[in-house]
């Protein structure tokens, strides 16, 4: 159960950095932010193979209670209830955990895209102060 308050708030958590790096924010603060995920990124990495594995266990889950047929519960009255709740915390947390990975890897992608456009800017502007300096 923790892993899954560990996903949600990794969720947020790369919510708030796409945010932050698709904001169309001036080139300072665009800097902050690049300079910010360039300190966690080697986090980033860990926390993404963490989510890698719960997605992977959240996936053997659904698997794992997508073959039980209902002739399985006759001799129970609340198993088939049970059995299908159990299912959809398994299809739920299949879910998140691939959403979760999913925008993990889309943050750290548009780190990269933003570091590499905030390089250019600072190439365009040496190569226009030497030019006017010739």
């Amino acid at each position: 159960m923790f892993f899954w308050w560990l996903v949600v708030g990794v969720l947020v958590a790369s919510i708030a950095l796409l945010t932050l790096l698709l904001a169309p924010l001036p080139t300072f603060l665009a800097s902050g932010a690049v300079q910010l995920i360039n300190a966690i990124q080697r986090p980033l990495w860990v926390v993404l193979s963490l989510v890698s594995w719960v997605l992977v266990d959240a996936a053997l889950e659904v698997r794992k209670h997508s073959g039980v047929s209902d002739s399985h519960y006759a001799e129970r009255a609340g198993l088939p209830m049970m059995t299908h709740n159990i299912k959809w915390r398994a299809e739920r947390n299949f879910y998140l955990a691939g959403f979760t990975w999913t925008l993990l890897l889309i943050v750290l992608r548009c780190h990269y895209l933003a570091r590499s456009k905030l390089e250019l800017i600072a190439e365009n502007r040496r190569m226009r102060a030497e030019r006017q300096n010739q």
